[in-house]
């Protein structure tokens, strides 16, 4: 589990290189599409790797209430 949320993290990391390479290049329609294709697709990865990480944290006694709490402590963390 946690090395896919590694692998997922750091793909997200290298998908904002295309914003960068785009950036670089300049106006590129072609490469904008990519840029936001491969950024979407890397975050959705990410997600879906961290949503299956929370599921795997909750005990079936009180999933409804950890797994509502979960999300505000991520939400927490990225405005830290």
């Amino acid at each position: 589990m946690f090395s896919s949320l590694m692998i997922f993290g750091i793909l997200q990391g290298i998908s904002n290189g295309m914003f960068m390479l785009l950036a670089i290049v300049g106006k590129n329609y072609s490469l904008m599409i990519a840029a936001i294709f491969i950024e979407q697709f890397c975050s959705a990865l990410g997600t879906v790797a961290f949503v299956a990480f929370l599921m795997a944290l909750c005990d079936h006694r009180y999933t409804a209430t950890q797994f509502a709490y979960y999300p505000h402590f991520q939400r927490l963390v990225a405005f830290i």
